[in-house]
């Protein structure tokens, strides 16, 4: 196991810390290029997305599995996030991305038996980012697009009728509505900057809302106004799945997992676009 952190003093801080936990040795990397140098099975990219790209583009070069945090790259960088995907799916090596929210919708399941088995309208969600101003949608956006895929057959095909941002820009409260047209989707993104942890958040499809609650111990349940589920953290479940198909990657999870990047980062892109100041919505 390795850490490459910010800096030197970073990563031999953060290994050390790791290699008490863990109980083995973690070593310290400097330089992204020293991935090739040491034996690993997978990497996680959990910094800033400033460097997403460049640790993208060197785990693709040394082919390992890679897991990365949201969103995958900054939105200048569309263009040539999606050449790194492609670059994953042409070789055969799994790409992650960290949208969690997916995983709580066996929540859903539980609360309302019968949702999947008819078309998905309207989806809500609401989040609280850290800190206001345009990156909130920059930052949020992402989840927003992962629980729309999950709920509807959006594809390579599928496009928007309409990008609609309420709210100032550089304000604490932000609403972002999208429309989109084969799905027949109207999707919804309610966000209001909270500093403090826990940040309130939920999902609301066709009208039901289910409310994420942190306890003590960051013990989750996800509840409506009548009932609430203890549910597994939707985060720990993404990462057991990513690790548990290190050993034995399976061309159909690559090709699949490929294709839902490619097709977040094209939406990502153009909504962002859209949202530019004399850009038609």
């Amino acid at each position: 196991m390795a850490v490459l952190g910010r800096d030197q003093a970073r990563s031999d801080r953060q290994a050390a810390e790791l290699a008490a936990r863990l109980g083995h040795t973690v070593q310290p990397l400097s330089d992204p290029f020293q991935l090739g140098t040491v034996d690993l099975d997978g990497v996680i990219v959990a910094s800033p997305p400033e460097t997403h790209l460049a640790f993208l583009q060197v785990a693709l070069a040394r082919g390992l599995p890679t897991l990365c945090e949201k969103p995958l790259v900054l939105p200048a960088q569309a263009a040539a996030g999606l050449q790194v995907v492609a670059g994953f799916r042409q070789r055969g090596v799994l790409l992650e991305e960290n949208c969690q929210w997916p995983f709580m919708l066996p929540v859903f399941d539980q609360i309302v038996p019968d949702w999947r088995q008819r078309p998905v309208r309207t989806l809500v969600m609401g989040l609280s980012p850290s800190a206001p101003g345009p990156g909130m949608i920059v930052d949020s956006l992402t989840h927003l697009l992962s629980v729309a895929q999950a709920v509807a057959p959006i594809a390579a095909t599928t496009r928007l009728c309409s990008v609609r941002r309420q709210g100032p820009a550089d304000g604490d409260a932000q609403i972002l509505e999208l429309q989109f047209d084969a799905p027949g989707l109207a999707a919804r993104l309610e966000l209001r900057a909270c500093p403090q942890q826990p940040r309130p958040a939920f999902v609301a499809i066709d009208g039901v809302r289910v409310d994420r609650r942190i306890g003590a111990g960051y013990r989750l349940e996800f509840a409506t106004a009548e009932r609430s589920v203890a549910a597994p953290d939707p985060m720990a479940a993404l990462v057991y799945r990513f690790v548990s198909q290190l050993p034995h990657q399976q061309l159909d999870r690559i090709h699949t997992s490929a294709d839902a990047i490619a097709e977040r980062l094209r939406l990502y892109d153009e909504i962002l676009r859209r949202l530019e100041p004399g850009a038609a919505g």
